[in-house]
């Protein structure tokens, strides 16, 4: 059993209580690694179970969303309240490539790694969740969940991927009975 402690506010991280939104385990050589996404503190990886430190990633332009983990371990996907979604690599820990998402509201938006690790899958706060190429940033698809413009699209993103066979699930909120989850 371990336990991580809050993270320390460091130079202009605003002095707010932290709000993990996302974590990913990571293998670190002979031991585990935990990847941990906060609102406002950035991405904070620890050694476990020491809960040391190992790298952080600052926050950019405003809050953090939700993150995603490639497959592979080497790119990590970041919601970026205020400009989009960031992907990173994990052992330079710098930015390789934005996909810019200007929000109607600021809100955490679900990131999920596809096909591999070769594609990217964006939530959205009007009803349109995008699929981008990661080599290339360039939009390969739009699954639109309905004509009517949805408050929120915040429930996680899942995918499962059985074969030849691939499944998403995307969720509606803050839509009171009209929720629903839509499989494509």
């Amino acid at each position: 059993v371990c336990n991580i402690p809050a993270p320390l506010a460091r130079g202009k991280e605003p002095e707010r209580p932290p709000s993990a939104r996302s974590c990913h385990w990571l293998p670190s050589g002979p031991s585990l690694a935990l990847i941990v996404s906060y609102a406002h503190y950035g991405v904070i990886c620890y050694e476990v179970p020491t809960a040391t430190v190992l790298w952080r990633i600052p926050t950019r332009n405003g809050a953090i969303g939700r993150s995603s983990l490639s497959p592979c371990n080497e790119l990590l996907a970041i919601h970026n309240i205020a400009a989009g979604f960031d992907v990173y690599r994990i052992d330079t820990r710098k930015r390789i490539s934005t996909f810019r998402y200007q929000p109607s509201q600021y809100v955490s938006l679900p990131v999920l790694f596809l096909h591999g690790g070769k594609a990217l899958l964006t939530g959205s706060d009007v009803g349109r969740v995008r699929v981008y190429d990661i080599a290339t940033t360039l939009q390969v698809d739009q699954l639109n969940h309905s004509n009517v413009v949805l408050y929120l699209i915040l429930i996680p993103v899942q995918a499962s991927f059985t074969g030849q066979r691939r499944r998403i699930a995307t969720g509606s909120s803050e839509t009171g009975e009209a929720t629903y989850i839509k499989l494509w």
